[in-house]
């Protein structure tokens, strides 16, 4: 029985990876100190399922804080490390597994749970060279949402999927999972499609006051916007890398499914927030705009970016438009992100 250690005991690492882990010792750490104390209090906690009476209990051995003589200790006997963190915290995360796995003898698998590309690859050039201990790591993908419930019980979206990166002769206590051979290129497509389609809800969503991503992929002129965008988008997403466009067609449909369900609370906030590292050249929307060449579909990204840097205006560092200029786009998309900008500034 493998011991496994999550760290990072907020919603995915509490609620997404425990639905797969089976015949593990589960031990969790977090620098939450409230989520540690009310962790401590139990050894067990509930995941619920959005429509659905399926309940899962999860129990774990115990919880750490990350600072904690007894996190070190326990990053030291571990079998399996999961990350479930922002990789925004991961320099943090490094000066303490540093401190830890330098006198570490047996090998380690590190696994990263993050919706970005080579996430793993950020953790490992962060890791001290005088660890001595083999140390694998891998990447694995999140395409479901779970919320928090009472207490320290979480509630799940039921979608069964768990795409990891594969890798030879390493075995994983998790089931079921899908081992995927080129998961960066996955992951891509997940920017591309998931994220990009969750962008144009949830900021044009913002713009005509919903509160919900739920609510907003139902509106009749968004599902317009996106059956607009998809019409060119799959295709050049499916030229891009390689693979039928019926495949492409398939897993875009998954992701306007996922948004689009009824009985999930997700909020047009938790999707929106952090307009800025969102508009990044490698990021959801700048990169498909890149990718199309049809105007309409063109008009469909730049008013996203348009409702975004509206969202930064009123919600974040208050930009707004000065944003735009600031752009790798050229000066015509520019001038049409400043127009859609100003039209939609009279909505809100």
């Amino acid at each position: 029985m493998k011991d496994v250690l999550i760290i990072g005991a907020g919603k995915t690492g509490r609620g997404f990876i425990p639905q797969y882990l089976k015949n593990v010792h589960l031990y969790f750490a977090d620098k939450n100190q409230d989520v540690v104390h009310q962790m401590k209090l139990k050894k067990s906690y509930k995941i619920k399922f959005y429509g659905s009476q399926k309940v899962l209990d999860i129990f774990y051995q115990d919880v750490f804080h990350v600072s904690d003589n007894h996190f070190y200790e326990i990053v030291k006997k571990v079998d399996h490390i999961y990350i479930s963190i922002d990789t925004s915290h991961y320099k943090e995360l490094a000066m303490d597994l540093n401190k830890a796995l330098i006198d570490r003898k047996k090998p380690l698998v590190i696994v990263t749970f993050e919706n970005a590309v080579s996430a793993s690859s950020i953790i490992s050039s962060l890791l001290s060279k005088y660890i001595k201990c083999h140390i694998t790591f891998l990447d694995a993908g999140v395409f479901c949402t779970t919320n928090q419930d009472q207490g320290i019980d979480i509630k799940s979206q039921d979608i069964c999927y768990l795409p990891i990166q594969y890798q030879e002769g390493i075995e994983l206590p998790l089931s079921p999972m899908t081992p995927i051979k080129n998961f960066t290129n996955l992951m891509k497509r997940k920017l591309y499609t998931y994220n990009c389609l969750s962008a144009v809800i949830c900021y044009q969503g913002y713009v005509k006051g919903y509160n919900e991503l739920g609510k907003a992929a139902h509106d009749h002129e968004i599902i317009a916007e996106i059956e607009i965008l998809l019409n060119e988008l799959n295709l050049r997403i499916a030229e891009y890398f390689g693979i039928s466009q019926q495949e492409q067609d398939s897993f875009s449909k998954s992701a306007i499914d996922k948004f689009s369900d009824i009985y999930l609370k997700d909020s047009i906030e938790r999707n929106a927030r952090n307009v800025l590292r969102k508009l990044g050249t490698r990021e959801r929307l700048i990169q498909p705009l890149l990718l199309v060449k049809e105007k309409k579909t063109k008009d469909v990204l730049l008013k996203t970016i348009a409702c975004a840097c509206l969202y930064d205006f009123k919600e974040e560092t208050h930009q707004g438009i000065d944003l735009i200029s600031t752009l790798p786009l050229s000066q015509e998309d520019k001038s049409r992100i400043i127009y859609f900008y100003n039209w939609f500034s009279t909505l809100c």
